[in-house]
């Protein structure tokens, strides 16, 4: 009865795991050097950090909050000496362990 009762348990908190909203980051370049990150998940982003900063990027030097299905411009500027970045990694509230999201090719 209790190894019952404990997977129901272990059941239903998987399924609010799996139901509660999420924030989902992809960025879109836009045009030039101009890119948008956007939130294209149900749940707002809050004090997003870029926590591995390149030189190349500008617009991340403090954090950003993103509600739902909205978006952040940056810009990514052209050095001849350095690649632009491939993928850049964030963290925000609630979210410690770092995402890394891919930069589109222009």
């Amino acid at each position: 009865m209790e190894l019952q009762r404990r997977e129901a348990r272990e059941r239903r908190e998987a399924e609010a795991e799996a139901s509660r909203p999420r924030v989902i980051l992809h960025i879109e370049w836009v045009s030039g050097i101009l890119y948008r990150l956007v939130n294209s998940g149900d749940a707002p982003a809050v004090n997003i950090t870029c926590v591995t900063p390149h030189e190349l990027v500008r617009g991340f030097e403090s954090p950003v909050n993103l509600e739902k299905r909205d978006a952040w411009e940056f810009r990514v500027v052209g050095a001849f000496h350095l690649p632009a970045p491939t993928s850049l990694t964030f963290t925000w509230d609630g979210q410690d362990e770092p995402v890394r999201v891919l930069v589109p090719a222009r």
